[in-house]
């Protein structure tokens, strides 16, 4: 079948037939639900592009599902492709200028220094920064690995913050894969995705930064940014071959400290090619080419090497990127992770002097925009979580969402884990 002089074919007709529906509707965007491995939704993939770039079709969020696609991983796609929209829409990345044009008023500030919280708590590490909620200036950060507690973790940081607080804390804002539970934790008065306040962070420091590579413990992003607007995002999918993992796990493997890589991979001669699109393939050939007696600084550099060019394949994937460039994250410290980024653009990568934090810093930014007249923050000595009180799965609707329950000694019970807003 030929729609509008391109052949269509299968299921492609049904998926691209919508789309152009959207179109005609006036939509501001779309979402693209297809199965990992599932031939023809991967041939709707080209067609939806082909009609995208010749006819205009509204932005589009891709999202592939397998049976271990976890809800919160494609609740913080849709919350991003959300924000995208809106920063589109409203041509600000400002929260207040949206706010403005939504009859939105601005709430009372004191006189004594003011300060914004903000909190990433991500798969591996948490951060928190403190800003002055008028000049924006970084008064104090911290970055901690949680060793699989990130609770307490970040009970010990926001003790050890608070003995460095001079002044009002008059708003807190929460970011990570962790952010529903932290957010309930700590009172917080804004919570939002790790797109979104990256791309806020970046624009903050390097306002003509067009594309930001930020790679997690567990999820690697690329952010693409026009005029200091997010205009288009991706993530990676099921492949934790791109991220941080992907060192920590060879590091332990090798009896390395993973800090140690960036000055081990400078000190090589050369890099040898390890297979980095899977964890376990690459286990596999640093085995082989240790028993081949290659030094380990060889093997090191081809690591580093390896999860750039997964990163490439998996998540830039094939887009249209311009510089500036800015990578950001934990990796970027990797000094062999910044060099190899910039061999395979050919173009100088910045990396912010936040560079671990930013997550964080966007966080706070967005909280000094969406001042409450009372912040929610309960304060930095805060009680231990003391057990899980339930878990259940809710029947309110067909997603079945499971739902986990927090009981702590301030006497509240906390749950998270829906997809909407009932629990």
């Amino acid at each position: 079948m030929r729609i509008l002089g391109q052949r269509v074919t299968g299921s492609d007709i049904i998926t691209v037939s919508a789309a152009l529906r959207a179109r005609k509707k006036g939509v501001d965007g779309l979402i693209h639900l297809s199965v990992f491995g599932c031939t023809p939704e991967a041939t709707a993939v080209g067609a939806i592009d082909f009609f995208k770039e010749k006819y205009g079709l509204p932005p589009i969020c891709s999202i592939t599902f397998d049976e271990h696609t976890q809800p919160d991983a494609v609740k913080v796609r849709i919350e991003a492709f959300v924000d995208t929209l809106a920063f589109k829409k409203y041509k600000s990345i400002s929260i207040r200028s949206r706010q403005r044009e939504q009859g939105v008023k601005a709430q009372h500030r004191s006189n004594n220094r003011d300060i914004v919280l903000g909190i990433d708590v991500g798969s591996i590490t948490a951060k928190v920064v403190m800003l002055d909620a008028d000049s924006k200036a970084v008064i104090y950060k911290a970055y901690e690995r949680t060793y699989g507690n990130p609770v307490e973790t970040l009970r010990k940081m926001l003790a050890d913050a608070g003995r460095e607080c001079k002044g009002n804390v008059i708003s807190v804002g929460v970011t990570g894969s962790g952010r529903e539970l932290i957010g309930a934790f700590v009172g917080a008065d804004l919570i939002r995705n790790e797109v979104t306040t990256h791309a806020v962070a970046v624009r903050h420091y390097i306002p003509h930064a067009r594309t930001v590579f930020e790679i997690g413990g567990q999820d690697s992003k690329l952010i693409l940014l026009q005029d200091g607007i997010p205009v288009s995002f991706s993530m990676n999918t099921v492949c934790a071959a791109g991220t941080g993992a992907f060192l920590d796990h060879q590091a332990a493997r090798l009896g390395i400290p993973v800090e140690m890589f960036g000055e081990m991979a400078k000190r090589s001669k050369r890099k040898v090619k390890v297979g980095g699109r899977c964890t376990v393939f690459a286990e596999s050939d640093i085995i082989l080419r240790q028993q081949a007696g290659q030094p380990i600084e060889e093997l090191i550099a081809g690591l580093c090497y390896a999860l750039v060019r997964n990163y490439f394949t998996n998540v830039v994937s094939g887009r249209a990127i311009q510089p500036p460039y800015v990578l950001c994250g934990g990796v970027a410290a990797n000094i062999a992770i910044k060099e190899a980024f910039e061999e395979m653009l050919t173009c100088e990568v910045y990396v912010p002097e936040h560079f671990n934090v930013m997550g964080a810093i966007g966080a706070a930014l967005l909280a000094a925009e969406a001042i409450p007249s009372r912040t929610s923050f309960r304060g930095f000595e805060l009680p231990n979580l003391e057990t899980i009180a339930s878990t259940f799965e809710c029947n309110g609707c067909s997603n079945r969402c499971l739902i986990r329950c927090f009981k702590t000694a301030f006497g509240k019970e906390m749950c998270i884990g829906s997809l909407c807003q009932r629990w």
